[in-house]
């Protein structure tokens, strides 16, 4: 799952176009119309949000445009309860 903040809704419709023609489907959740611009915010709402659909293992892409030319990605892999 790829979680992701773009004020601007085209950019991710572009991500995802680009990334399907490599043959990766990645769901990619819009809040802005819900929230409004939250900034850093945006990244973790949407994957509380999107938590309980997640299972230990999976992977997780955070990506985020800031103003100007800001960008950050984080990927982690989420963790099992252990034994």
């Amino acid at each position: 799952m790829a979680i992701v903040h773009h004020a601007n809704y085209k950019i991710n419709q572009l991500l995802e176009k680009q990334l399907q023609k490599v043959g990766v489907s990645i769901p990619m959740p819009w809040l802005l119309s819900e929230f409004g611009n939250v900034s850093a915010a945006s990244n973790m709402i949407a994957f509380l949000r999107k938590l309980s659909n997640l299972a230990p293992g999976d992977h997780v892409l955070f990506d985020g445009f800031g103003a100007g030319t800001y960008y950050d990605v984080l990927a982690v892999e989420l963790g099992g309860t252990g034994s």
